[in-house]
């Protein structure tokens, strides 16, 4: 649920780092759209990144491009073009995006 999901980032003092925080109250493509759609956004102005074959699936209903994290157990997103271990691969992913020109006006 999005409250105990907020709760546990202030607990863990990461509330602040991260610009919003959205938990389990809307659909991931709900989510996703409405961040879209509040930013003024294009769809190829944005990624996600996600562990989760529903994931995935809310990437490619909204055609954000989707970074998948593979680590451990979590390797469902294995075949996806762009993934990472962990976020400090996300830098490194986000500059070949831009290189490439796989978004607009660059990756958010």
């Amino acid at each position: 649920p999005e409250a105990e999901l907020q709760a546990l980032a202030r607990a863990k003092g990461l509330f602040e780092a991260v610009g919003e925080w959205h938990g389990s109250l809307k659909t991931k493509p709900e989510i996703i759209r409405d961040i879209l759609h509040r930013h003024r956004l294009k769809p190829r102005e944005a990624v996600f990144v996600g562990d989760a074959a529903s994931d995935r699936a809310a990437a490619e209903e909204t055609g954000v491009t989707l970074i998948g994290r593979v680590n451990g157990s979590q390797r469902q997103l294995e075949a996806c073009p762009y993934h990472i271990a962990d976020l400090t691969g996300l830098r490194s992913v986000l500059e070949r995006l831009e290189r490439r020109g796989d978004t607009e006006g660059g990756a958010s």
